[in-house]
């Protein structure tokens, strides 16, 4: 049991396949959807007969370019195997210079696409956004613990599998803190987010560069993920309650159906948090979480375990124990078909590693 925990916890290895191999290797079945920093695609994986995805880099990268942008397969492989995170696998370089990244397949697509369906067959519940923000806070929490910061927390960058289980994915954006510890500061020049789920205090910043042109540096902590995440939960417990028809930022906890696009930016920027169309059965000290997750001070703001711990109980309360119980046994069993999948091939097939040799020591 001490070896299965210790190897849910461990940081996944690094794959890197020759771009031969990968051809051979995943077959292509259909595109799934582009995004700003590439293409998506479904893949079947031939050593295993499982469905993937591919994400596919939109523009062809010289060497500089393809050094940064193993970052984000960096960042997915530090995040190790976790219930809750889309599962790295292995990327490569092909012959056109765009970096393909493999990862786990989700069936139900992107959360905001997901709720809206349940919704409209009046399946959503807040016993079911409730369950579905554990698995949230649960992932974000797993991260936080790694000192691994997204810095784009949204429905759209949270992929459901086929068994109705959330899964936090895009980590293009995402940054290991400097010192690893949770609450460290991290500085970026780039501004990263999407405005409607950006913490007020990047979102000012955000503001201030597209008013002037001029970019700030800005300080990410922990907190401002914790801003995020409390706007994507407010999305979660209010979508069985809006009218159809509404746009997209109907589901801000910063939006009035009165004010016009500058007023939300305002209200976003100044932290006027309008909790008021939150469902009635929404348990009060959920009410009081989202409240703090959204305070103006990003230090009055609860850790990412806070949460989750706070969620799991809820859930407990409300009788559903399995919800409830988010364990290592359970990421083991997540990731482990993948792992097994990565360990023949990487010593067989694999560029020769630079970083990942102890992960099979």
């Amino acid at each position: 049991m001490a070896a299965a925990a210790a190897a849910s916890a461990a940081a996944t290895p690094l794959v890197e396949l020759d771009a031969g191999v990968a051809a051979r290797r995943f077959v292509f079945v259909e595109a799934l959807g582009a995004g700003t920093a590439g293409l998506a695609m479904k893949y079947t994986d031939t050593t295993t007969g499982r469905a993937v995805v591919v994400k596919v880099s939109l523009v062809a990268l010289n060497d500089a370019d393809y050094a940064a942008a193993l970052r984000e397969v960096g960042v997915m492989a530090a995040a190790g195997c976790h219930p809750h995170i889309v599962a790295y696998i292995c990327h490569w370089r092909d012959g056109r210079g765009k970096l393909n990244i493999v990862m786990q397949y989700a069936a139900n697509g992107e959360l905001g696409t997901y709720v809206a369906a349940e919704v409209s067959c009046r399946r959503w519940s807040t016993a079911r956004a409730l369950r579905m923000a554990l698995d949230v806070a649960s992932g974000v929490a797993h991260l936080h613990g790694r000192g691994i910061w997204h810095r784009d927390l949204k429905p759209a960058n949270v992929l459901v599998d086929g068994d109705g289980r959330a899964l936090i994915a895009d980590f293009g954006w995402a940054r290991r803190s400097a010192s690893g510890g949770v609450g460290t500061s991290t500085l970026h020049r780039t501004i990263a987010g999407s405005p409607l789920y950006m913490a007020r205090e990047i979102f000012a910043a955000w503001r201030r560069g597209m008013a002037s042109g001029v970019e700030e540096r800005v300080e990410y902590t922990a907190a401002a993920d914790m801003w995020s995440l409390g706007a994507l939960l407010h999305a979660l417990f209010v979508a069985a309650v809006l009218p159809a028809g509404l746009p997209e930022e109907a589901a801000s906890p910063f939006w009035n159906p009165e004010d016009s696009g500058a007023s939300l930016q305002d209200n976003i920027a100044r932290g006027r948090v309008l909790l008021s169309r939150v469902p009635a059965d929404v348990p009060a000290p959920l009410r009081l979480l989202l409240a703090r997750m959204l305070s103006v001070d990003p230090a009055a703001r609860p850790d990412a375990a806070t949460v989750a711990r706070t969620l799991s109980e809820l859930v407990a309360e409300s009788g559903d124990a399995t919800a409830a119980t988010s364990t290592r046994s359970g990421a083991l069993a997540a990731c482990a078909p993948l792992l097994s999948a990565l360990a023949p091939w990487h010593h067989a097939h694999t560029v020769p590693p630079r970083r990942c040799r102890r992960c099979y020591e």
